[in-house]
């Protein structure tokens, strides 16, 4: 007699059941864009995937100085990069 093959790990269901929940959550962060003709899109001047702000002046919360002329570069909602807007 052979003896029953041992499973490790969790069950397939339950790796199925994580899966679409974590599509569930993420998928909504990717159409953070507003609908056109919405109230929201009164307020969006530009809709682009990446967006850099020239001429910014940057204020340190930590009590340091200024920084004046600077380039942000935005990507999605996060800030990619800052740097000398020269």
């Amino acid at each position: 007699m052979t003896k029953p093959a041992v499973r490790f790990g969790a069950p397939p269901w339950l790796a199925i059941a994580c899966l679409s929940c974590a599509v569930g959550l993420v998928a909504p962060l990717a159409g953070q864009h507003p609908l056109p003709g919405s109230e929201a899109a009164a307020y969006v001047a530009v809709d682009a995937p990446v967006v850099a702000l020239r001429d910014v002046t940057l204020l340190d919360g930590a009590g340091g100085p200024a920084r004046r002329n600077q380039t942000v570069v935005l990507q999605g909602n996060r800030i990619a990069a800052v740097g000398a807007g020269d």
